[in-house]
């Protein structure tokens, strides 16, 4: 896909994914500064010419992508009102793009490309070498569908809000954003954001950072919960602290505070959690697979019993963490975290009927 393609469709998927409806003159406008064209060129009276043409090709392009039986996307997303030159376009959802998918046209000469650019790389030493090739032409061969399948990303391409990761990567330490953000319960909030890092965790975007209001705290803000952002160049950004990145360190997941208020900890602090296994299997996968880089093992597998310890914020993501290790793996200390589980325990047992957890 050539340059001026591209930079074509990602202005027009900007303007659909705003959610209201565009006309050809409305997208002219916006091509007229993107290019920095005469007006004539585009305002044309024969669509036929100029940019007819390509706004024609642009919209087939669209569709095409949108009815892909690979990328599972809803087909009538692109909606039309209108004929002719009064027609008018938008999303059907608002905050949609298509952004993540149009490289999915990528030609011959893009792999080709591609194949030179990391052969220039081949003086890096082996290991390092080897480890950037395969992340960067797996990744490509998976997103570009080049060749034969051999691997599987679990990336989820139909997130809501996959479009707003572009400008929120750009902003990332450079300009606040003022963002209009909903709850699942429906209450909706407006607030500037200086964005710090994007995280992907559990198939699930998440924008950290600092709002504006709240001076020395940091917020995680679903991507998918958005529903406008507009950048707030005249607002100096807030740098984010040399040592933000260090919190991450004891989390699993997003979620930088613990499950309860409630219980005995100091703010935020971590936790030396201590699980214990009653199955090989489980062992294993725990640890060939360790929960979190603090994971250390405090009773060797042995006779049908082992025990590691985690040292981490105990926050939404960990219960569901150990839940999701299965029957044969318990909660064995601090008790308040075992009270805890115990508790998520009988409310699970309570809706699939039973009276309680034994």
């Amino acid at each position: 896909m050539n340059n001026e393609r591209s930079q074509r469709l990602k202005k027009l998927d900007e303007m659909l994914s705003k959610g209201e409806w565009i006309t050809f003159k409305d997208v002219c406008d916006e091509m007229d500064k993107v290019f920095n064209r005469s007006r004539d060129k585009f305002y044309a009276e024969d669509m036929n010419r100029a940019y007819g043409n390509n706004f024609r090709r642009d919209i087939s392009i669209i569709r095409e992508i949108l009815k892909d039986p690979e990328l599972k996307l809803d087909p009538e997303m692109l909606q039309t009102e209108g004929a002719k030159k009064n027609k008018k376009y938008k999303y059907k959802e608002k905050g949609f793009s298509i952004c993540q998918y149009m490289e999915y046209r990528y030609t011959e000469a893009d792999y080709r490309m591609l194949d030179k650019a990391l052969k220039l790389l081949g003086d890096l030493p082996e290991d390092v070498y080897a480890d950037l090739d395969f992340k960067i032409r797996s990744r490509f061969e998976y997103d570009f569908g080049k060749g034969e399948k051999k691997i599987d990303y679990s990336d989820n391409m139909r997130l809501k809000g996959r479009g707003w990761l572009p400008l929120i990567y750009k902003s990332i330490n450079k300009t606040p954003l003022r963002i209009r953000y909903s709850t699942y319960e429906g209450k909706t909030y407006e607030f500037v954001i200086h964005p710090y890092l994007l995280k992907l965790y559990n198939e699930r975007w998440f924008m950290f950072g600092s709002r504006e209001d709240m001076r020395g705290e940091y917020w995680n803000v679903p991507v998918d919960r958005i529903d406008s952002i507009i950048p707030e160049p005249a607002i100096d950004i807030r740098p984010r602290p040399d040592r933000y990145l260090d919190h991450f360190a004891r989390l699993i997941g997003v979620t930088d505070s613990p499950r309860s208020r409630k219980w005995p900890l100091k703010g935020n602090q971590p936790e030396t959690v201590i699980l214990g296994f009653h199955d090989p299997r489980t062992w294993g996968r725990a640890i060939t697979k360790p929960l979190h880089p603090s994971q250390q093992i405090v009773k060797e597998f042995d006779g049908g019993y082992g025990e590691i310890s985690i040292c981490v914020v105990p926050n939404n993501e960990m219960f569901m963490r150990v839940l999701g290790l299965g029957e044969n793996v318990n909660i064995v200390s601090p008790k308040y975290i075992k009270d805890e589980m115990e508790s998520i325990l009988r409310n699970l047992a309570k809706l699939y009927g039973n009276s309680g957890a034994e």
